[in-house]
């Protein structure tokens, strides 16, 4: 399914990208041919004959300096379809060139100089690649999760979930300086696994930045975050100072004061919600390549599922033909598809978690399917009018009876 998404998305994006047949339409400029623009007046469909063309070249980058007038010609395409031939009847070519300086009653004057030449019955050529379809290498779309295999959707949770962690260790090695007054009280417990993932991190980083054993007198190179976390000091006041902090705490607040901790406490929001923003981001990534890991399994078990269901109604369903069993194909397989893409709903909203959200319809047709599996072992008609009647008249005979 990986190989299969691969090839379809990259021929899908191919297709796009391809620019539409060559379509002359009378009175209007045509831009899709690369550094050429031709408006025709009017066309003759049955003979091919163009009339009033007038064709601007920019091919060579200079602007609207190379303009052909003609008044008549055809236009085809040659060698399957790659050049456009194009001939003028009756046609002049103009070119602008350069300015120069020409005197005009003793004053020199800026003018620019304009070749007109009249055009002989000769083709013109150009090229129509870019109409072609260009297939796009696919690995640039093989970053993509539905072109990713179980072990490649592995491999990427395991990355993803590494920046996770990583991101975590910056907010947590971050706590003294977004906070002033950090003190041995005010320690900040780190979970388990980030602490393990940040010694394993750094770990690599060391063994990275070995250095040669041929270069004498060679250090290794620590990364900034192997250094020892600063602890705070105790600095031990003694009492004569801890009345005087006292008193200078229990003085009333200043305004450049409460300016400058508002501030502060801003710039602390900003980064914690910078820092949640990105992780909540890195988490939906997480369970997006999660939910395309499940759901690879929960197709490949929907087959079962289905030869399950498809197994039993094949003796229950007595009646000949296509009708009703085509029905009940249908049916089962639109409950298939709306419970899956409720699922997978649920889960990318974490309204469910993604186990249950990806097998929620597998586990429903396994249950269908078993009933149907007893009720055929049973023999049951399931699909006969006269099996409801039955249940039918037995539910009304109970309930008459309870009502005398």
């Amino acid at each position: 399914m990986p190989k299969a998404a691969l090839e379809a998305y990259s021929l899908l994006w191919d297709i796009k990208q391809k620019k539409p047949s060559l379509d002359l339409r009378q009175g209007v400029f045509y831009n899709s041919i690369p550094g050429i623009s031709i408006k025709v007046n009017y066309k003759t469909p049955e003979t091919g004959l163009l009339r009033g063309i007038i064709i601007y070249d920019h091919r060579g980058n200079s602007g609207n300096k190379e303009v052909i007038v003609a008044d008549s010609g055809r236009m085809y395409t040659i060698l399957n379809d790659s050049y456009l031939k194009l001939e003028l009847y009756s046609g002049y070519n103009y070119v602008e060139g350069n300015t120069s300086l020409k005197p005009t009653r003793g004053v020199f004057v800026k003018k620019r100089v304009t070749v007109k030449c009249s055009l002989p019955n000769r083709p013109f050529v150009f090229d129509l690649s870019s109409f072609g379809l260009n297939r796009t290498d696919k690995k640039w779309f093989q970053s993509n999760r539905l072109m990713r295999n179980m072990g490649q959707l592995r491999t990427d949770m395991d990355s993803v979930d590494g920046t996770i962690k990583t991101e975590f260790i910056s907010v947590y090695s971050s706590t003294q300086s977004m906070f002033t007054y950090y003190g041995l009280k005010d320690q900040i417990v780190w979970p388990e696994e980030i602490r393990l993932h940040k010694v394993i991190r750094d770990s690599l980083a060391i063994t990275r930045n070995v250095p040669d054993p041929a270069v004498p007198n060679a250090k290794p190179i620590l990364p900034e975050d192997h250094e020892p976390e600063p602890k705070p000091i105790d600095r031990g006041y003694s009492p004569r100072h801890k009345q005087k902090s006292d008193s200078i705490f229990q003085a009333p607040y200043t305004e450049s004061e409460l300016a400058n901790a508002l501030s502060r406490v801003r710039t602390v929001k900003a980064q914690l919600l910078t820092s949640n923003s990105n992780i909540s981001a890195h988490e939906n990534d997480k369970r997006i390549f999660y939910i395309q890991w499940h759901k690879i399994m929960a197709q490949a078990i929907a087959c079962i599922a289905m030869f399950l269901i498809g197994a039993p109604l094949g003796a229950i369903i007595k009646k000949g033909g296509l009708g009703v069993p085509v029905l009940m194909s249908i049916l089962f397989f639109i409950l298939f598809y709306v419970l899956s893409l409720m699922g997978e709903k649920w889960a990318k909203q974490s309204v469910l978690s993604v186990e249950m959200g990806m097998w929620l319809a597998n586990a429903t047709l396994f249950l269908i399917g078993f009933m149907f599996l007893r009720q055929a072992r049973a023999d049951a008609r399931l699909f006969d009018s006269d099996f409801y009647s039955v249940i039918w008249d037995r539910l009304t005979r109970r309930f008459s009876k309870k009502t005398v």
